[in-house]
């Protein structure tokens, strides 16, 4: 089983590599809480974000937890875009059904630098397709090898996974 959660785990980064190439370093942004208030069911983080880095920053995702005397309610998020270095974005981090937090705390969750942006391709296909598959495909062989190890550790099927007597069979209903 641990040889099957290993595969698994450097499929699904190697899949995320890319996603992860170029990305602008946290230590590159300063995040300043402004004013944290409430509107109907919503809690509302007003946030500043400096680019520091020399690039600009094509796609900047911030998350905040929200708190209420110490304990996390919920998590949110917020995102500006097209952050020029030395100017700071100003945006909202907004959560659901946390109309009584009282504090947050927040750090950049992703931001990719303008040049790490893919140019458009020349095709018909939408971008990335052939791709989106692939990944996919990888995806949930790893993810039913997981699966299958689980149920002979256990020596239950993973449900939705096989036949209704876990023989991997389908019958007809």
């Amino acid at each position: 089983m641990k040889a099957t959660a290993a595969l698994a785990l450097c499929g699904l980064l190697i899949l995320a590599a890319p996603c992860m190439a170029g990305a602008a370093n946290a230590a590159e942004v300063d995040l300043t809480k402004g004013r944290l208030f409430q509107s109907g069911t919503y809690s509302i983080q007003t946030m500043g974000a400096l680019n520091k880095s020399g690039r600009t920053i094509d796609f900047l995702e911030v998350e905040c937890g929200f708190f209420l005397k110490g304990q996390l309610i919920r998590p949110g998020g917020g995102a500006a875009q097209n952050v020029q270095p030395g100017q700071t974005a100003y945006f909202d981090v907004r959560s659901s059904d946390t109309s009584n937090a009282d504090s947050t705390e927040c750090r950049v969750g992703g931001a990719t630098p303008k040049d790490n942006v893919e140019a458009p391709r020349q095709s018909s296909a939408p971008p990335s397709w052939d791709q989106t598959l692939a990944t996919r495909a990888v995806t949930m062989a790893l993810l039913t090898a997981v699966a299958i190890d689980l149920s002979r550790a256990s020596g239950k099927p993973p449900k939705g996974l096989f036949g209704r007597d876990g023989d991997g069979i389908r019958r007809g209903h």
